[in-house]
């Protein structure tokens, strides 16, 4: 429904609507753990249902140099990638999710000092 209590036509019938931290941590297995668990809340959606996720990913997913992982990430960002990066795009990509702050452009994507 919008702001008036109108409905809004969709392609979806459900949204899940969720949030993410994702650990700072440098460890792997905190990092894999976290990879399975999200796995499995965004898996326990219905595939007809749509997704807007609010993450903090807490990694450096670079600029998109390769056209296949267009619907993943913009061509905006960061200039390196690091390996917890790498697998928030492979995570990403597997579950069809998009990192929307890549897709414009900023001054600063940084969030932290």
């Amino acid at each position: 429904f919008n702001y008036a209590g109108k409905a809004i036509k969709s392609k979806y019938n459900r949204i899940l609507l969720a949030s993410a931290y994702h650990p700072w941590s440098e460890d792997s297995d905190c990092n894999i753990r976290f990879n399975d668990l999200f796995g499995i809340l965004i898996n326990s959606a219905p595939k007809n249902d749509g997704i807007i996720l609010g993450a903090d990913i807490n990694a450096k997913v670079g600029r998109r140099d390769d056209d296949s992982l267009s619907n993943v990430f913009g061509k905006f960002g960061l200039d390196d990638r690091n390996e917890k990066g790498c697998d928030i795009i492979h995570t990403y990509q597997s579950n069809q999710l998009s990192i929307m702050n890549t897709f414009f452009n900023s001054d600063n994507y940084v969030t932290y000092k």
